[in-house]
């Protein structure tokens, strides 16, 4: 109770000193503006300035065996329309809810309700890898005093919306919030005027700051798995400012929109920023270890030249270094997967002048170690995971393209499942502990919802599967593990 009632004084005295310091406090192109006043005048007006806020604080009713804290890995997911009947009026289900949940694997029977939202106002959920802290987004038709970016702290109870805006686009690139691995920190990207920049709000503290911000675009915050790194990608090489009246400005009627950068990794113990990557990439980067960054360069979308190769950035050399399959001319590396240990990777290897695509192991040597020929997807479709041991690869499908069950390797990457319901194998994920595997799949049991997409645990070999959703009605969609490892 304590917890609770320190975190609500907290929140007052920030949203006291908010309303004096006032909103200006992020806003940096008025004081560029000032500095500036002969220089000419802007190509474009600047989006407005995100509002930084703390309102409409609430208590949420969080189970108490989640309010305490996780003790085991939990599989999140989101529930939609959990109703065994319709409205003879408007056949629509009679459920007006959105549910998140958080489910034990070991039973079914402990499904813990989070946050339940009305039908058709939530946007997008961002839940942190231990489960404690849950950032939504509501769109505009939750209504102007409901709208925006809330954040929950699970263990008190208590949330409140942070940012009165229903889109986290900035410049037409998408934007997700990304959680600290303790997930007491989240980092953010908001225009600031004439530019993108990264802002952190410390839970704990009640407050935001700036982690990343100049005259350039910053986007796509990526955190380490101990906190020591921020990831990041900016185009500061291409363009160090675009405030217009700057010797160096870039023009945004010219580029109107983000489209990529170099990555660059910010170290959070020093301050001190360092550019890894010598290559553009479109894409936002990501770590597989505390000292390993992964990342892409290339552009897989470019309908004239197409091509995407695979990177890895060392911390303790500051140094990357490109992993392509030495016996293929193939500049196109698509779904990777990498083991944790950063070792070898899992990919479809597209070869451009044939269009024939095959699913390679190999190592960072360019060394081919297997081509997995026991099920095949598309260009675009798969999905895998390697276990934390990387002596198993599950394989599936991605975006309703999942054309078998759930494939699981051994560390002879022979095929060791052939349990074949459910089908339509989507999004498979190893438990953090490596016990398990979720997953969403269809299944054939008559029991079942017909054609319905459930959520499903399976053991680390994929022998076996038991729904966690079939006692539910509506839609599923699953988000992933949480909790400790």
């Amino acid at each position: 109770m304590f917890k609770r009632y320190l975190f609500l004084i907290s929140l007052a005295v920030y949203f006291a000193l908010l309303l004096i310091v006032g909103a200006a406090t992020f806003s940096t192109p008025a004081a560029q503006e000032a500095a500036a006043q002969d220089a000419p005048a802007p190509p474009s007006t600047p989006a407005p300035v995100t509002r930084y806020e703390f309102s409409m604080w609430r208590d949420y009713e969080i189970p108490a065996a989640v309010r305490n804290g996780l003790t085991r890995p939990h599989v999140a997911f989101i529930n939609t329309n959990d109703s065994d009947t319709t409205s003879l009026a408007t056949a629509e289900p009679t459920s007006d809810l959105t549910v998140l949940y958080y489910v034990d694997p070991n039973n079914a029977n402990n499904l813990y309700p989070i946050i339940e939202f009305s039908l058709g106002t939530l946007e997008r959920v961002f839940v942190s890898p231990l489960g404690n802290t849950v950032a939504y987004l509501l769109n505009d038709r939750a209504g102007s005093d409901e709208r925006g970016l809330w954040l929950v702290d699970v263990g008190s109870g208590f949330g409140a919306r942070v940012i009165n805006e229903s889109s986290l686009n900035v410049r037409g690139l998408s934007q997700s919030p990304t959680w600290s691995p303790d997930g007491r920190r989240m980092a953010m990207v908001w225009e600031t005027g004439y530019s993108a920049d990264i802002f952190e709000f410390n839970l704990d503290r009640s407050v935001w700051g700036g982690l990343v911000i100049n005259d350039s675009n910053n986007f796509w915050p990526a955190w380490s798995p101990d906190g020591r790194w921020l990831a990041f990608v900016s185009d500061r090489v291409t363009c160090p400012s675009w405030v217009p009246g700057d010797a160096d400005a870039c023009d945004h009627n010219e580029q109107p929109a983000l489209t990529g950068g170099h990555v660059y990794v910010l170290n959070m113990e020093t301050g001190a920023t360092r550019r890894i990557s010598q290559e553009e990439t479109f894409e936002p980067p990501y770590w597989l270890d505390d000292s390993t960054l992964a990342f892409t360069a290339g552009d897989s979308f470019d309908i004239f030249d197409p091509s995407r190769t695979l990177w890895l950035g060392d911390m303790n050399t500051m140094q990357a270094e490109p992993v392509r399959l030495n016996d293929s001319d193939a500049t196109l590396y698509l779904a990777e997967r990498w083991t944790p240990d950063g070792a070898k990777v899992a990919a479809q290897v597209v070869d451009e002048a044939t269009n024939t695509t095959e699913i390679v192991i190999f190592g960072r040597d360019g060394g081919r170690i297997n081509t997995v020929t026991a099920v095949s997807f598309s260009r675009y479709a798969m999905d895998a995971d390697w276990s934390a041991a990387g002596d198993r690869l599950a394989l599936g499908g991605t975006s309703g393209q999942c054309p078998s069950s759930l494939r699981v390797l051994n560390e002879n990457y022979a095929v060791i499942s052939n349990f074949n319901r459910p089908t339509n194998v989507c999004a498979p994920r190893f438990a953090p502990d490596d016990s398990r595997i979720a997953f969403t799949g269809i299944s054939q049991d008559r029991s079942a919802v017909d054609g319905r997409r459930d959520i499903y645990v399976g053991s680390r070999d994929g022998l076996s599967a038991v729904n966690l959703t079939l006692n539910l009605r509506g839609q599923m969609s699953l988000i992933g593990w949480v909790g400790p490892s």
